[in-house]
Parts: structure tokens; C-alpha cells; sequence
């Protein structure tokens, strides 16, 4: 299984969960003629807000959104064909549209 193939199960899992908890979801996968295929992530609820783009190479950009007024967050991620490294970036977009408890808070 890919990455691009990993993110797609990642999706259809969760997709009806997190438009019933009010966060929208847009996402796309690069049409097959392109030479480097690609998943692109946008989740928001309210003012806060995760974009994902992954490469079939690995390579990923996240960009994260916390509140109104706040500034943006960005990540370059090199490695996300390793599953636990697209696990974490997975469940930070998670976090950020408050879709499930930042583990930093539930352990404070």
C-alpha cells in the first residue's frame, strides 16, 4: 500500500465522523496522467483549519490554522512513507480542527 493509498483509506474512515462533528472536509487526489501523483487535505471547523499535500514520493506540506488572527503553521515532512511519521502528521490535522484532544493537553 502507498502513501496516497494509506491517506485514501485514512479518509473514507473517517470522512462521515468528521462532517458529523461539523468539520468540512475537501480533498483531492491528483488526476492519474500526472507525473507525480498527490493527495490534497483541507479540514476546517470554524476559525481553525489543517491543509495536507503528500506526494507519492514521501514528501509532505501541512499547514496549520488555530484561531482567527493566529498565524499559520507550516511544516515540510520528508519522510511520510513511514507510517508512524504520516500517523502523527494525520492526527495533528486532527488536533488542530479540534477534532480530537491534543495528547499535550490530556496529559497536563
Amino acid at each position: 500500500m502507498t502513501v496516497l493509498d494509506s491517506i485514501e483509506v485514512w479518509l473514507v474512515s473517517l470522512q462521515a465522523s468528521l462532517e458529523l462533528a461539523g468539520v468540512e472536509v475537501r480533498a483531492q487526489r491528483s488526476p492519474a496522467d500526472r507525473p507525480v501523483s498527490s493527495w490534497a487535505i483541507n479540514l476546517r471547523r470554524g476559525v481553525r483549519e489543517a491543509d495536507l499535500v503528500v506526494w507519492e514520493s514521501g514528501l509532505g506540506e501541512l499547514g496549520l490554522v488555530s484561531g482567527a488572527g493566529s498565524a499559520a503553521l507550516m511544516e515540510h515532512h520528508s519522510d511520510l512513507q513511514k507510517t508512524d511519521r504520516l500517523g502523527k502528521v494525520l492526527a495533528r490535522m486532527l488536533e488542530a480542527v479540534a477534532f480530537v484532544e491534543s495528547s499535550k493537553q490530556s496529559q497536563g
